[in-house]
Order: structure tokens, then C-alpha cells, then sequence
């Protein structure tokens, strides 16, 4: 990464928890992508950022919830399709202790618009309608600001293989 690209990342991150997210001393910070099951691992340049700026602005802890869209991929090639009904009630109930105890939340939103492009799109669909209902309570929570939260939109080679085809 270029030294320019690296400083404009940073401020995005500085920005983002300080501006959009409003991290106060003394809060946790959780970062995700809740609908998804976590940020992709590729985003992890931006991650650091985000949590170097967390900790600066005197978050004690900074917890992020990792994904590997290859392993997602995985799943829905291997796993028996009767299963993607099943969600991890721990990651609900997590992430309510973790808001309801004081903590913010950090969403970042990157993801692959063709990793799951072959696959049925209604068992797509009935995945992310599955998580959001689980985190529902969390939903109702944020549309009464009860507690801090951003969403951001960060990119990488699956996305921009898309929209930028012919550039390495």
C-alpha cells in the first residue's frame, strides 16, 4: 500500500470513531458485520486502523468478530442445506450483553457480490432474514440510538474485481 492510500485509510478510521461512532473513554468496542457474521479478513488493513483509533480514543477493549468468505463459500457447497436454518443463539445474546452492558458497535460492511452468485438465492436470502430476525432486539435498540453505533462500507479484491474488471 502506497503511504498516501495508508494515511487516507487512517483518517477514514480516525473519522469513523471519533465523528461517526462517537467512541467515548471507557467504552468497548465491538466490531462487525452482524448480517454477514463478521468482517472479512481481507478488510484487516482498515481493522487495525479502526482499533488503533478505538484504543486511542480510551476504549479498554476492542473485540472484532472475523469472517473467511471462503469458508462461507464452503458451507454452502458442503454443508446439508437443511441447516441453514440454524443460527448461533450465543452471537445474539452476545452482542445484546455487549450493547446492553454500554458498548458500541462498529459495522463494517464489505462483502463479495459474486461469492455466493451460483447459489440458491433463496437460501441466501432466508440467511440474512434468519440473522436479522435474531438480532432484532439489536436492531430496535440502534433505531432508538440506545446505544453507539456506525456502519461503514470498506472494499477489497472480491468487490473490486467487480465494479473495476480490468484493473490488477
Amino acid at each position: 500500500m502506497s503511504s498516501t492510500f495508508e494515511q487516507t485509510l487512517d483518517r477514514y478510521a480516525e473519522v469513523a470513531i471519533r465523528i461517526g461512532l462517537n467512541l467515548q473513554v471507557g467504552q468497548r468496542l465491538l466490531i462487525t458485520d452482524v448480517r454477514r457474521g463478521g468482517v472479512p479478513i481481507e478488510t484487516a488493513p482498515l481493522i487495525r486502523s479502526l482499533t488503533a483509533h478505538a484504543y486511542a480514543a480510551g476504549s479498554p477493549l476492542v473485540h472484532v468478530m472475523w469472517r473467511d468468505d471462503a469458508l462461507i463459500r464452503t458451507r454452502f457447497e458442503r454443508a446439508p442445506h437443511d441447516s441453514f436454518g440454524e443460527y448461533p443463539d450465543w452471537v445474539a445474546r452476545g452482542l445484546l450483553e455487549h450493547v446492553q452492558g454500554g458498548g458500541a458497535l462498529l459495522t463494517v460492511q464489505a462483502g463479495n457480490p459474486d461469492l455466493l452468485k451460483d447459489q440458491d438465492p433463496a437460501i441466501v436470502a432466508g440467511i440474512q432474514k434468519l440473522a436479522f430476525e435474531k438480532n432484532k432486539v439489536l436492531s430496535e435498540l440502534a433505531g432508538r440510538n440506545a446505544y453507539n453505533w456506525v456502519v461503514i462500507s470498506a472494499s477489497y479484491s472480491g468487490w473490486a474485481a467487480k465494479v473495476f474488471p480490468d484493473l490488477p
